[in-house]
């Protein structure tokens, strides 16, 4: 499955290669998702030499080289052979055939009306249906087939593509998916329940969770976005976050921590998260009034 410039003339690139606009555009999500849809193809970056010298490729020699190599990364953790990896192939073009700007896609294909108009409801359909499906129940995720998108604020969404893709491909080759492309976060046993940091929480990623017995706080991953106001908020400094992962995880909420649910038997409300039979409030209070007759 090539990937070609679409600088390049139609007639110069192979025959139904990936056309774009700039191979500096591409993104690790985007390469995975090719790998997704194209199980046990490989996926070859084509490089025509004419990077260099164009003002959209800002000068570098092949402006996806990074994206490239972290998607080789995750591909080789999730199950894929050094020959099965995406590459770059080098087929260079005379300078002089390189256009000034990049030909607009629509100016490639002309369609009758009739059939530009089916096709543009078509990828409206399949636009919306992969908008409100979320990830796909097929997916072997674990939780709930919709991806819940925090408070509507951020939505990681090259994670998200990410992970699913990741998902996807490790699931074909019997592998964990790669702890590298999402963060994780660990939480000692200091923690005393406040869960604050799943208030704080922008997309949440954190959130608490209440059970018959127990509650406390739950963490997905792919939805984390690194701002690291859970660690910062934290009163107990019990939270720490790691950018990069270091076990393997399944996509949806896990849970982090998990409090018992006790009766204070001085006030006899619930309350979780510290030890002893008195609540945080009465132990307080106890506290206060011992060191008030100290005094």
């Amino acid at each position: 499955a090539y990937v070609d410039c679409r600088k390049v003339s139609p007639e110069a690139s192979p025959e139904g290669a990936v056309r774009v606009a700039c191979l500096g555009g591409i993104s690790t999500s985007w390469i995975l998702g090719m790998q997704e849809k194209n199980p046990g193809t490989e996926i070859v970056l084509l490089d025509r030499g004419w990077c260099r010298d164009c003002s959209a490729g800002q000068g570098e020699q092949y402006p996806a080289q990074a994206a490239l190599q972290e998607t080789q990364a995750l591909l080789g953790e999730a199950g894929l052979a050094p020959p099965q990896l995406p590459r770059i192939e080098f087929r260079p073009l005379p300078p002089t055939g390189r256009p000034l700007e990049i030909p607009n896609a629509v100016t490639e294909e002309r369609l009758p009306r009739r059939g530009f108009f089916t096709r543009a409801v078509h990828k409206a359909a399949h636009a919306f249906g992969e908008a409100s499906a979320g990830i796909s129940a097929s997916q072997p995720c674990r939780g709930s087939n919709v991806v819940p998108f925090g408070h509507g604020r951020i939505i990681p969404a090259e994670r998200l593509k990410r992970a699913r893709a990741l998902a996807t491909i490790a699931h074909l080759h019997h592998r964990p998916i790669s702890p590298r492309c999402v963060p994780q976060i660990e939480i000692s046993w200091q923690c005393r329940n406040h869960r604050v940091c799943a208030s704080v929480c922008p997309t949440r990623a954190l959130q608490k969770y209440e059970a018959d017995d127990q509650n406390g706080v739950r963490f997905d991953s792919v939805l984390c976005v690194d701002c690291r106001r859970c660690e910062q908020s934290c009163p107990e400094g019990a939270l720490r976050f790691h950018q990069f992962g270091r076990r393997p995880f399944m996509i949806g909420h896990s849970p982090l921590t998990a409090h018992a649910v006790k009766v204070c038997i001085q006030c006899e409300e619930e309350f979780s998260g510290t030890d002893g039979d008195r609540c945080p409030a009465c132990s307080k209070n106890d506290e206060l009034l011992r060191n008030g007759h100290l005094m």
